[in-house]
């Protein structure tokens, strides 16, 4: 992440819009029941520290980047509140079902592995337990083009985002995409049940046609 992107995610216009973003996801989606949760890609720590302080949950942010977990524990102290650990999003130091939500805000697009990404978020939440999910899509079109033109950030589509989410999670609710050029892809999942006949999360079920259906209109 560049010096003037990160200047603007550590903003508190961007804090104030993620925050909001999830007051609205949780009015459609109530975490009930939720004591420890995971943001991944907490930047400087702003939404896992209104979870605690206004949501009264404990869990922890992380971040690759070591400069911004340094300011996450700056400005919101390492002490009685969220852990803040640096780790890559496809690799994470949890144990699996450690927690009961998840969160990736406006994050996703940065992890080039953005699959192991997901897959990595399924294998910490608890059975039942909530994905909150919000990043930017392109139509089909547009993707095609962006990704011959950059390899900097992750280009996919709202269907192959929901799909892809539809191998470990259940669709609990999710919005049409809004905007321009940059489509705006909110929604949430439920990790799926454990599965007994083998030791790993239930696989194989896809989304539903009317929540795939609900990501079109792109044009």
């Amino acid at each position: 992440m560049g010096r003037l992107e990160k200047i603007l995610v550590n903003s508190s216009m961007h804090a104030r819009g993620n925050i909001k973003t999830l007051e609205k996801l949780f009015a459609a989606v109530t975490p009930e029941g939720v004591g420890i949760f995971l943001e991944i890609g907490c930047g400087a720590g702003a939404v896992a520290a209104w979870l605690n302080e206004k949501c009264g949950m404990s869990g922890a942010g992380t971040d690759v980047d070591p400069d911004q977990i340094a300011e996450a524990k700056k400005l919101h102290g390492d002490d009685g509140g969220p852990r803040f650990i640096e780790a890559d999003a496809t690799d994470l130091p949890f144990e699996n079902g450690e927690f009961d939500m998840a969160l990736i805000m406006n994050v996703l697009h940065h992890i080039g592995g953005w699959e192991k990404a997901l897959e990595e978020t399924e294998r910490v939440l608890k059975p039942g337990g909530l994905f909150y999910l919000c990043d930017f899509v392109l139509s089909p079109a547009v993707a095609s083009v962006a990704r011959r033109l950059t390899k900097k950030y992750a280009v996919y589509t709202p269907e192959e985002l929901a799909d892809f989410c539809g191998i470990g999670f259940e669709p609990v609710y999710s919005e049409k995409p809004s905007g321009a050029l940059l489509k705006n892809f909110r929604a949430v999942f439920r990790k799926k049940a454990w599965n007994k006949s083998h030791e790993g999360p239930a696989r194989g079920v896809q989304v539903p046609l009317d929540f795939v259906q609900s990501t079109r209109n792109m044009s």
